[in-house]
């Protein structure tokens, strides 16, 4: 194994614990809710988890083929507690979590000497998670001027 691809692996397992820690795959596990929202709304944000996932088998098929092992990750044990919350609650945190990884990976992208196949996933996923924190910062700032104030 060369030395581009070793780097490669563990900066591919690196973000795909992050990915893993994410909040976002887990929004489809913990039954969120709109109180307030509209179809279009929840099916943006169901596209997006889509998506996220899909981030995780890119990764997984990238580490393949170079050769590689996919390090165990686990979910994040603090986002256990998002069951049966309105997506109002939630978002705040959600858009906090995908700009934090969005940096995570802009560097992770810029680490020197990586395989070909590690540069176009982490291209492909930091475009399309750029589109994800517009469309949910846009999101959750539409459900915050829509909120009554007290």
């Amino acid at each position: 194994m060369t030395s581009s691809q070793d780097i490669s692996i563990d900066v591919l397992n690196a973000v795909y614990a992050a990915e893993r820690s994410s909040l976002v795959p887990r929004l489809a596990e913990s039954s969120l809710f709109f109180a307030w929202g509209d179809a279009r709304q929840l099916a943006q944000v169901q596209r997006i988890i889509a998506e996220q996932q899909e981030h995780q088998a890119w990764l997984f098929e990238a580490i393949d083929r170079l050769d590689g092992s996919v390090y165990p990750s686990t979910p994040n044990a603090m986002s256990a507690n998002l069951h049966y919350l309105d997506l109002t609650a939630v978002l705040p945190e959600v858009v906090a979590d995908v700009d934090r990884r969005l940096e995570r990976l802009t560097a992770a992208a810029n680490t020197p000497n990586l395989a070909h196949v590690a540069v176009d996933t982490l291209s492909r996923m930091q475009s399309r998670m750029q589109q994800h924190l517009v469309a949910l910062t846009q999101l959750r700032d539409r459900i915050a001027s829509a909120q009554p104030t007290a």
